[in-house]
């Protein structure tokens, strides 16, 4: 199977320096993993990112923008009829004088890119307004600007949240990408670069509410995907550390535990993960992964409202220039770094219900619809379930059968039911931030419980381990 692989894809790369310096050889290695699980098509698409005779030149050239001149967005046309408010795509999110309510800050992260040593520089939004339901701090998903949340942002404020927080996390959004030499591919070197972020921004956000009297005490992690997987491992690790945590209550729109890997099978994605890592290959994309961007941000009539103006604000920003040094607001697909990454996330997840670990901070979980094999399309529904189960003292499980896997961005029927469970989820749980629970105690019997399992910790290298 390889070798016709092989035979066929030649042709995408036959004229590259990669068939001289021994990446080739790095190719076969891969391609040898993947080879029964995706089509000739696909490894010829997939090597073609290695075809740097092709690379960087004949670009269209385009005009590019700074990002107060920036185009304005254009709502596609034969919209279905939801009702998208103006907030959504006429600059409000940007602040100014006309938007008094909304200021954009950053922060310098304490973790610098790898590669050449250069700040990382994390971009937020912060919008102020009257009410006294509690501050929110939104974790955006994958790939996701914060300013894709202008819409839900000015919901929430209409709702009587203030403030109302969101960060563009590392390497996406208006914040520092993590290769200088394509910003659009979506990389990060460690995932628990996110966390330490995360950290940062949530004790920098608390501070403020604090010293401005704002958020009546209360404060609500309201994230998507990726998002969730940063602010619930950030729980994670507050409890371990058995620090108390800021928050009264998440609101977890289809988390991400574990990642949907088709068309590989999940154990098949980590081994192609490694190798590629193994053999050098990091900033590279994954097989099947790559698309351009004119591939991946057309308008689609079949999606919802809400997701078609995001593709238009997303081509809208394509060619705007941001102060973090790169053109562009949305992003590519994951580098294998990233992908190899998003594994380790999982693992996370494993490791704490494997320890009978428990969340304290209650957690509604509003998941997706199941597209007939335990996922969403995107995450893994059964994986989220096992996770209310086992991992938190307090969760809510409900399901919207309906819905995409972004289900704060489907249509209104679906949307404003959601976002109003979320609502009353926060008001319920308004009154107090509950305490850390105990942590899981450590085996004393340790190799014993490492070869037949036992509900403590039996490895001292565990971030909850006491010996």
């Amino acid at each position: 199977m390889i070798s016709r692989l092989l035979l066929l894809s030649t042709s995408a790369v036959v004229a590259s320096p990669v068939s001289t310096d021994g990446t080739m050889a790095h190719l076969t290695q891969v391609l040898d993993i993947a080879a029964p699980h995706i089509t000739v098509h696909e490894a010829e698409e997939w090597l073609s990112q290695f075809d740097t005779a092709s690379t960087g030149t004949g670009l269209r050239q385009r005009s590019r923008h700074l990002l107060a001149g920036a185009p304005v967005i254009n709502l596609p046309s034969s919209l279905t009829g939801d009702i998208i408010k103006p907030e959504a795509y006429n600059g409000w999110i940007n602040g100014g004088a006309e938007f008094g309510a909304v200021t954009w800050s950053n922060f310098t992260s304490t973790i610098s890119r790898r590669g050449d040593s250069a700040s990382v520089v994390i971009n937020y939004v912060k919008a102020r307004g009257s009410g006294t339901r509690g501050g929110v701090i939104i974790s955006v998903g994958h790939t996701e600007p914060a300013e894709k949340y202008a819409e839900q942002i000015h919901d929430l404020l209409s709702a009587g949240f203030s403030p109302v927080y969101a960060l563009d996390h590392r390497g996406q959004g208006r914040s520092t990408r993590l290769l200088a030499d394509d910003s659009f591919k979506s990389h990060v070197e460690s995932a628990s670069d996110f966390i330490s972020d995360f950290r940062v921004f949530a004790s920098r956000v608390d501070s403020e509410m604090i010293a401005n009297g704002e958020g009546s005490g209360k404060r609500f992690l309201h994230c998507h995907s990726m998002g969730c997987a940063i602010g619930l491992t950030f729980l994670m690790e507050e409890h371990y550390a058995q620090r108390p945590t800021i928050f009264n209550a998440v609101a977890a729109n289809a988390p991400l535990i574990q990642p949907n890997t088709d068309p590989f099978p999940y154990g098949v994605a980590t081994v192609i993960g490694d190798a590629m890592l193994l053999l050098g290959l990091d900033t590279s994309y994954p097989p099947t992964k790559g698309k351009p961007f004119d591939e991946l941000y057309v308008d689609n009539t079949v999606k919802p409202d809400r997701q078609r103006t995001q593709t238009a604000r997303c081509q809208a920003r394509r060619d705007t220039g941001y102060p973090a040094g790169h053109y562009g607001l949305c992003l590519g697909d994951v580098t294998a770094r990233f992908a190899a990454e998003f594994f380790g996330m999982y693992n996370a997840f494993v490791s704490f219900q494997n320890v009978k670990a428990k969340l304290s901070t209650p957690v509604l979980l509003q998941q997706a619809k199941d597209a007939g094999d335990g996922s969403d399309g995107i995450v893994i529904n059964t994986e989220q379930t096992k996770f209310c189960t086992d991992a938190c003292g307090s969760c809510t499980l409900t399901s919207y059968s309906e819905s995409e896997h972004n289900i704060w961005f489907e249509k209104d029927s679906i949307r404003t039911t959601a976002l109003n469970e979320a609502y009353n989820f926060y008001d319920a749980h308004a009154g107090s931030v509950a305490p850390q629970g105990a942590l899981p105690p450590t085996c004393y019997w340790r190799t014993w419980c490492s070869l037949f399992g036992c509900d403590c910790i039996h490895d001292c290298n565990h971030p909850a381990a006491r010996c």
